[in-house]
């Protein structure tokens, strides 16, 4: 298993510490060699979550995915796999019904309740990679609220409804056991 190793400020990481205990990560405390004795945090992410990718990934998804999922209670595998499915990890990739980016958001279904949220200001911050995965867990969450943690239909509402969506959601289970080579798990 490959790691990519990070260092942050004590700035950036009240938002980690907060984050405390990933399940493919960790996090410790390392003497800083700056003057002002400022501690500085060293994590180490999985970066497995972007081996699947068929574009060039934007810089830092393994750990954007480990850090959203952990605030969304969710899998990063289910966050990954989506990402994999929608956009292949091109950041900037526009579906042809005008969804935005990795998770390819449709703007005309979630932009009002990602406004809600406070994950996005405006549409156009559908193309920031953190917004997106953000946006992205939100969407999941919330098809794993409606559908009591059954994946398969968590990825089935993710992609709307109907048969397409049902068709959707049996590609996406199958994709997860070969990528993961485990049961999906939401």
């Amino acid at each position: 298993m490959v790691f990519a190793k990070r260092y942050f400020s004590e700035v950036s990481t009240l938002i980690i510490s907060a984050l405390f205990g990933f399940a493919t990560g960790h996090l410790t405390l390392e003497k800083s060699t700056k003057k002002n004795s400022e501690l500085e945090y060293f994590y180490e992410c999985n970066t497995s979550y972007i081996e699947q990718c068929l574009e060039e990934p934007p810089d830092d998804l393994g750990e954007i995915i480990e850090i959203v999922a952990k605030e969304y209670d969710l899998s990063p595998k289910a966050i990954a796999s989506t990402v994999y499915r929608e956009s292949a990890c091109k950041q900037s990739a526009l579906g042809s019904s005008g969804e935005i980016g990795l998770g390819q958001i449709n703007p005309a279904v979630w932009v009002k309740a990602l406004k809600k949220a406070k994950i996005i200001k405006s549409t156009k911050d559908l193309y920031d990679p953190v917004k997106n995965i953000r946006s992205t867990a939100f969407v999941l969450a919330k098809c794993k609220e409606s559908f009591n943690n059954s994946t398969f239909e968590v990825f089935k509402c993710y992609n709307g409804s109907g048969a397409s969506a049902n068709k959707y959601a049996i590609e996406q289970m199958r994709a997860y056991r070969l990528t993961w080579n485990e049961e999906p798990k939401i």
